[in-house]
């Protein structure tokens, strides 16, 4: 007699007729409708997310949606589950399914945040993107043998990629930790070591989102040890909802908005109409307020020389998105590192280094505009709206006053 393999191994495909599916009796129908409903939702965000940009922010997409295209791909590649709709039974598409969260959910949230939050691209980061390129193969070889049907070389196959999605998740899901540690870091001390306006890191929707891949992973991995119908169908039920939830939040831009209603929507070229002004006006001096620091060494204090030469010599917190990655660009005599280090220690933090001179020349700008409302004084001495510029006078005030600078 021959050998049945897939009667007798642990990963057996189950002798369930398939077209119990289609019998409203069986519980297959409720998981395809799931798992419809999950893929449907995919697609709709994928094309509203695509196709959508508020106005004005579209003008500057790189900045307001850095991650719209990435965002609008992993919402389509949901729809890669579709062999689960017609055989929710058949166990060669049910390894499938359950590899497919274990690694698309760690690989899409990494992905996510770097383009967001740091700006990165996939063409700059080759270990993400090799990452990624593992990943997806191996999801499209599990897709590929999913659709070949049921054979023992087939079974063979799935297994071993079955145990494979396992250890690729192992490495994706350590590196969405890092990336998450990471932006909770940031999200501490974002306001003081590498931003001048509070906008421009987008920390309130971070501190929102910065939990969700831990959750996600958790709740795929439960899937994919327990192998629950049901629980996948709760899932997909969920997250159908969350998808949709979530794209409210991000059509919208996340990040600081420089211009608002009443004020002119050409934003480029209003900056670069109140730069030209100041340059002309020249309403700031030298900084009077950079500490003598004869304690200090040589190399410190010419580092913080050149840091006020390009600050403030150069007007460049005028700049409403001016950030310490901008100012490291500009230095010659030291990296990011140092730069930051220096920043922190001896300036009392990058956003004071920027908004120091940003509340002075407010302050002149003021007494030569009288007439000027806030959000006008605001917008001329680089914040980006007229919160930022109120918290960032108190903010100064109170260091003055405890450092008696």
């Amino acid at each position: 007699m021959e050998y049945d393999f897939r009667k007798n191994d642990n990963f057996a495909h189950q002798e369930t007729n398939v077209f119990l599916c289609m019998t409203m009796s069986s519980p297959c129908i409720f998981y395809a409708a799931a798992c419809m409903a999950f893929i449907l939702s995919g697609v709709f965000c994928s094309v509203v997310r695509w196709s959508h940009m508020c106005k004005p922010y579209d003008e500057m997409e790189d900045y307001f949606y850095p991650a719209r295209k990435y965002v609008s791909f992993f919402y389509f590649f949901i729809i890669l589950q579709f062999p689960y709709l017609y055989a929710p039974s058949d166990e060669d598409t049910w390894l499938y399914i359950r590899a497919f969260g274990i690694i698309y959910y760690p690989l899409c949230f990494s992905v996510l945040f770097l383009r967001y939050f740091d700006n990165d691209r996939l063409a700059s980061n080759r270990k993400i993107a090799l990452l990624m390129s593992v990943s997806f193969a191996l999801i499209l070889f599990m897709l590929v043998l999913t659709l070949l049907g049921d054979s023992p070389v087939v079974a063979d196959c799935m297994r071993a990629a079955f145990y494979a999605s396992g250890a690729v998740s192992v490495a994706l899901t350590a590196v969405m930790l890092v990336i998450s540690g990471r932006l909770k870091k940031k999200i501490g001390k974002y306001h003081y070591d590498s931003f001048s306006n509070e906008d421009d890191f987008p920390y309130k929707f971070a501190a929102r989102v910065v939990n969700m891949p831990l959750a996600f992973a958790i709740v795929m991995w439960i899937l994919y040890l327990t192998g629950s119908h049901w629980f996948k169908m709760a899932v997909d039920i969920v997250v159908a909802v969350w998808m949709v939830g979530i794209l409210t939040v991000i059509l919208h831009p996340q990040r600081g908005v420089v211009l608002t209603s009443g004020i002119e929507r050409d934003i480029k070229s209003k900056q670069a109409e109140i730069i030209k002004k100041a340059q002309e006006d020249d309403l700031v001096g030298d900084n009077e307020n950079v500490p003598a620091g004869k304690e200090l060494d040589k190399e410190i204090e010419q580092i913080k020389a050149e840091i006020y030469s390009i600050v403030v010599g150069k007007k460049r917190f005028l700049d409403p998105h001016f950030n310490l990655d901008a100012l490291a660009g500009e230095m010659t005599l030291c990296g990011r590192t140092k730069l930051a280090r220096v920043c922190a220690r001896y300036l009392n933090g990058f956003y004071y280094v920027v908004n120091i001179p940003r509340v002075e020349y407010a302050e002149a700008y003021l007494e030569a505009n009288p007439n000027a409302t806030k959000k006008e004084v605001a917008l001329a001495s680089g914040f980006t709206s007229r919160d930022n510029y109120k918290h960032a006078v108190d903010a100064v005030k109170k260091l003055k006053q405890s450092r008696k600078i």
